[in-house]
């Protein structure tokens, strides 16, 4: 998987996206999510300051606000 990439297709997706990335993730740095996120038209990107790669271990409140909140502003 280390060759495997579509960001070329990322501006096909037509859904409603949320990109979330935690600020001090080693395996996924927020970089990448914020090139991600440029690449989807219209996407939120939150990302999670006191956060590495498991997110919804290290701030699972926030994770779930964010996802309530993207899921109710967005819809």
């Amino acid at each position: 998987l280390r060759n495997y990439n579509i960001l070329d297709q990322l501006h096909k997706i037509t859904a409603p996206t949320l990109v979330i990335a935690g600020r001090y993730d080693w395996i996924c740095a927020p970089e990448f999510s914020e090139e991600i996120a440029q690449a989807i038209p219209n996407a939120d990107l939150r990302i999670f300051e006191n956060s590495s790669h498991l997110i919804r271990a290290d701030e699972p409140e926030a994770l779930l606000d964010a996802i309530a909140g993207f899921l109710v502003y967005k819809h």
